[in-house]
């Protein structure tokens, strides 16, 4: 076969921050080792994923395009071998005395079987084959990778719900706690104990607390939509609990060595199978320069009466060998192949430059998740701080030590600790599926291994 044979790229080296990374963590094995089920434990959030891999809209057209590309590569390996086909025909003509000496009604009918076939001397066939086979590939391992990715925003948006559901009970127990400060200060005042400026104080801030109710309610509802949509369902509510507890692989994330990624990460999957598609299509394009040949046979009976085509008298056939070559195209052919070329060169750049954004975007999942799972440990610390203060704060308002102004300044750190711990909390489920989700997580690899072979009669 004309053109290169294909080769795999070689090995590109993991960048020295993932150098730096695969010191300090576990590569003996990896979280992405891991099917999505085993790593989303929350039976809520299992139901999901499952509905939404079943229905979600884009998921269903990767799919429809492995189905596409399937056909073509049926296409393709047809093209390799003969073609039969069959030709019945029965033709009347009343001829025109102006025309013919011996005018009158002319009956002609023809049955015959038809085969031709390209020689595919020069592999130009063959290498088309490869190429749809190798897309078709790609296309397989793009479904993958939309199936990640769908994971990956459904957790996501799992997460985000628990988060607001909890700022909302937060921000309810705070504007409880501040309504039962105001009617306590209200009664103080009328015992002469406060002034009037501290209840102005605590109205105000009992207020401030219900303002923020109706802003977490508007993207409670934004989020609940969207997970609708994703799932290709009308706007609806959905019944996710809030969990205390997160993800159990918060505080341990073996990483796997950076290659892993290479036959793991659908995106670099794919960029590898379309160089192969490109260089294939380099043969297809050099055969052009070489002689076509075809041949062609005719077999089957021929008459002018209908009832005589089947008599051995009727029978005639045909055997054409033609040879179509190259002669003059204006360099046309040349520009092809100088196109597929050029094409061949941008799949291994863009194969090149995929590995490295996977290893950075993997680097920088691990370095979110370290920055994440410290902000978390300091949050919780700030939480334990704020409570101690708030009560040292009321003890001393209550002997006069200290005015309301300190003791709302504490309420309000208090309470935004809680917010921010539960904000912190939301970040690390996140830089997990991030990580998770970078190091190509959530689809059984060694399944697609054996998928990605050249289908059964295409």
């Amino acid at each position: 076969m004309l053109g290169p044979d294909y080769q795999k790229p070689e090995p590109i080296n993991e960048t020295e921050q993932w150098h730096e990374l695969s010191q300090q963590l576990d590569t003996s094995h990896s979280i992405a080792e891991l099917n999505w089920r085993e790593f989303y434990t929350e039976p809520e959030l299992q139901a999901l994923i499952e509905t939404a891999l079943k229905n979600n809209i884009d998921l269903l057209v990767s799919a429809e395009r492995v189905f596409y590309s399937q056909q073509e590569v049926t296409q393709a390996d047809a093209q390799l071998l003969p073609r039969i086909d069959l030709r019945l025909s029965s033709e009347k003509e009343g001829e025109s005395g102006y025309l013919v000496s011996d005018p009158g009604i002319k009956n002609s009918s023809e049955f015959h079987g038809l085969l031709s076939w390209e020689i595919d001397l020069w592999g130009q066939l063959r290498r088309a084959s490869q190429s749809a086979t190798a897309e078709w590939q790609a296309s397989y391992v793009q479904m993958y990778g939309a199936q990640v990715s769908l994971i990956s925003q459904v957790a996501r948006i799992y997460y985000d719900i628990q988060n607001i559901k909890k700022q909302i009970i937060i921000t309810k127990k705070t504007i409880s706690d501040r309504l039962h400060s105001l009617k306590t200060n209200k009664l103080r005042k009328k015992q002469g104990r406060i002034s009037g400026l501290d209840v102005s104080q605590s109205k105000v801030e009992w207020l401030t607390e219900k303002i923020k109710l109706p802003g977490f309610n508007k993207t409670l509802k934004e989020l609940k939509y969207k997970l609708a949509l994703i799932m290709a369902e009308k706007p609806r509510d959905f019944s996710i609990p809030v969990h205390e507890k997160m993800n159990e692989y918060m505080h341990g994330i073996p990483a796997g060595l950076p290659s892993d990624l290479l036959t793991r990460r659908p995106d670099i999957i794919a960029a590898e199978r379309y160089l192969e598609v490109a260089s294939a299509q380099i043969g297809v394009a050099e055969a052009n320069f070489f002689p076509n040949i075809i041949l062609t046979s005719e077999l089957g009976r021929k008459s002018n009466d209908l009832d005589d085509v089947l008599s051995s008298r009727g029978e005639n056939w045909l055997i054409e060998f033609n040879i179509l070559t190259p002669l003059l195209d204006w360099g046309f052919n040349k520009a092809t192949l100088n196109k597929a070329e050029s094409e061949f060169r941008q799949a291994a750049l863009n194969y090149k430059n995929t590995v490295l954004s996977a290893l950075k975007e993997s680097a920088d999942a691990f370095d979110n998740f370290e920055k994440a799972q410290e902000i978390f440990k300091l949050r919780k610390m700030l939480l334990s701080s704020t409570r101690n203060n708030l009560r040292i704060a009321e003890l001393t308002y209550e002997n006069g030590i200290i005015t309301y102004l300190d003791v709302l300044d504490a309420q309000r750190n208090h309470s935004s600790a809680q917010q921010d711990l539960s904000n912190a909390v939301n970040d690390m489920q996140d830089a997990v599926v991030t990580l998770y989700t970078s190091l190509g997580g959530g689809w059984d690899a060694s399944i697609l291994n054996q998928k990605i072979k050249k289908p059964e009669g295409g």
